[in-house]
């Protein structure tokens, strides 16, 4: 029975910690793209907004562990070990890459773009610090906790 706890405790603590990165990306890149894009440039506009979204990705972090602290407690699951917070960032950035991805297939549906364009398609410099934030959204669990 600990396990299924342990189990469902890991998805939703990294459907939650999406939630919270995607939902805080969401709204800046609304802003983003209405307010700084026409007065800067797409790669400048994007920096811009890196710094913010780092902070976001931080805080989620804290409070994805501070919850799978609380839970392992409360279910009597043994809080050795970092397995579970490996999984939570891992699951997390699947859950995060298929959000996004699919969203944008999505969005261009019409003009025949999916995933390959989704991750080709970016700015050299904004694009590849946005890839190398998703490996620090991956493993801050474990490194906080």
């Amino acid at each position: 029975m600990a396990n299924k706890h342990l189990l469902i405790t890991i998805i939703s603590t990294s459907l939650l910690y999406t939630l919270l990165v995607f939902g805080a990306g969401f709204v800046c890149g609304i802003i983003r793209v209405i307010f700084l894009e026409p007065r800067l440039d797409d790669r400048y506009a994007q920096l811009l907004e890196m710094p913010l979204m780092m902070a976001v990705i931080w805080r989620s972090a804290r409070i994805v562990v501070s919850r799978i602290k609380t839970q392992t407690r409360a279910t009597g699951d043994s809080e050795e070990g970092k397995g579970k917070y490996i999984a939570v960032g891992a699951l997390a950035l699947f859950f995060f890459l298929v959000t996004e991805g699919g969203l944008y297939a999505l969005i261009h549906r019409g003009e025949g773009k999916g995933w390959h364009d989704w991750v080709w398609d970016r700015d050299p410099v904004a694009g590849s610090l946005f890839f190398a934030m998703l490996g620090v959204m991956m493993a801050l669990p474990t490194i906080l906790s």
